[in-house]
Parts: structure tokens; C-alpha cells; sequence
């Protein structure tokens, strides 16, 4: 431990440094000893304007992008504004299956899975809101549950996976919240 350690000598204006020790050549008197050389600190992301946050979930960075000090303020934000639920719009048709069959996001599910599912207007896919905001509190490799958080949902023949997705009271949706 001794060899890290700069040792002050009985005269105040020398010292003495083991062998190996990290040194400065900073002029101004602060030690960057405990940092590498060339190295900075920018992986620590910048503060956001909050009244900028985007409102549809296919544009929002993960929550752990966020500036660690702020993620609080996000979430409250976020948790404000509630889900993105846009009601008037024309939800586009997609074909699916190999009958081609055409089906679209129901505005009515909004009443099913009010404090949760959210709709993006740019990718036509549906979102959690509870999961986008803590699921990086929550240590899981179950798969799946990148499904209405990362990727979006839009297998609209498949409602059940709503249900699904909520599960019991362990369910990683459940555990988020």
C-alpha cells in the first residue's frame, strides 16, 4: 500500500515518492492521480431540458442514458403526463398471417390498459409506459419483455399478450412498477 502513497518528509517542501507512483504534471495544483491519463469523464451524460422529453415512445432514449441525477425528474415527468394515448388518430391497418388478414391498434384497449399502454404515432407500435420507466431497476433474462418496452408491439391479432404482458404478481411488468 505504501508504494501508491506520496509521503511528506519532516521539510515541508519536499516529498518523497515511491517507486511506481502515479505523478502530475499539472501546473495548477489539483492531482488527477486517481484518474488515467487521457482519459476523461464523459461517459456521464448531459442534464436534458425536461419540457423537450418526447412524448412518443419510439423516440425516447432508454432511461439509463439519462444523467443519473436527473432519471428521478424524468420519471415524475413522464409519470405526469401519463401514457401516450393519442385517441383521433387513423391507426394504419397491417396485414398479418397467411390469410393476409388486415388488423389495427383498437383505441378501445386505452380503457382496457389505461395507466399503462401507450401508442407511438412514428413506428405504429404500442409501448409500456411502467416498464420504459423502471425496467432498468430490474435485474431479468426473461424473454419477452423487451417486447413492449424496446421493440414495440403490433401483432394486434394477438391481444393477449396484454394480459400476458401485466402476468402475475411476479411478472416483470408487476416487478417494475
Amino acid at each position: 500500500m505504501e508504494k501508491y502513497l506520496i509521503k511528506k518528509s519532516a521539510n515541508a517542501n519536499t516529498t518523497t515518492q515511491p517507486q511506481g507512483a502515479i505523478t502530475s504534471n499539472n501546473s495548477s495544483g489539483s492531482s488527477n492521480a486517481s484518474r488515467p491519463a487521457g482519459k476523461h469523464n464523459s461517459a456521464v451524460p448531459e442534464l436534458v431540458d425536461l419540457n423537450k422529453l418526447p412524448r412518443d415512445p419510439a423516440k425516447r432514449k432508454r432511461m439509463a442514458d439519462y444523467h443519473p441525477n436527473q432519471r428521478d425528474e424524468i420519471r415524475r415527468k413522464y409519470l405526469i403526463w401519463g401514457p401516450n394515448q393519442p385517441r383521433k388518430l387513423e391507426f394504419p391497418y397491417r396485414e398479418i398471417g397467411k390469410k393476409k388478414k388486415k388488423r389495427r391498434f383498437n383505441p378501445d384497449w386505452y380503457d382496457d390498459y389505461a395507466y399503462w399502454l401507450e401508442y407511438s404515432e412514428k413506428e405504429h407500435k404500442a409501448y409500456c409506459l411502467c416498464c420504459y420507466l423502471f425496467r432498468d431497476n430490474i435485474k431479468d433474462n426473461h424473454h419477452g419483455h423487451d417486447a413492449f418496452v424496446v421493440e414495440g408491439f403490433n401483432c394486434w391479432n394477438k391481444t393477449e399478450r396484454f394480459v400476458t404482458h401485466v402476468g402475475d404478481r411476479n411478472s416483470f411488468h408487476n416487478r417494475a412498477l
